[in-house]
């Protein structure tokens, strides 16, 4: 705890890849998070809201049950930030051929195919809805 204060990045337990932080931080955002979203965004139905109207009042409102929800997207995306940042910063071939291939034997390879895999998904973000394919036989027509 000390080191973490004092911003040091602790080191990992023999035989564990993560350190107390990272253990701390994920654990967070799986557990936590998704359960924070979920209440909060069903909260925001109008629906809910008038069925179950106590808990809606007890947590201020909608509007507050709103920025509670934007607040969990806040988290979300400072974590997606820093995460992005620090295996940039560690060793962005050697983590990301973790991810993809499950050890660190080829970590060029492995950053290859993973910028690629991440190319593809940001670019097919920014395609113009006009543009997307709606039939799935495409190829027959």
């Amino acid at each position: 705890m000390i080191s973490c204060i004092a911003f040091e990045v602790p080191h990992a337990p023999e035989g564990n890849g993560y350190n107390s932080v990272q253990q701390l931080s994920y654990t967070f955002i799986i557990m936590v998070m998704p359960a924070w979203m979920i209440f909060t965004g069903m909260l925001q139905a109008p629906a809910v809201a008038n069925h179950w109207p106590k808990i809606t009042n007890a947590l201020g409102g909608r509007q507050v049950i709103r920025t509670l929800h934007v607040v969990g997207l806040a988290i979300y995306l400072v974590f997606i930030i820093i995460h992005v940042a620090m295996v940039i910063l560690h060793d962005y071939g050697t983590e990301v051929s973790k991810m993809v291939f499950g050890h660190t034997g080829e970590p060029v390879k492995g950053g290859i195919i993973f910028t690629l895999g991440l190319e593809l998904v940001f670019s097919s973000m920014f395609v113009p809805p006009g543009h997307r394919c709606t039939n799935r036989w495409w190829w027959r027509s």
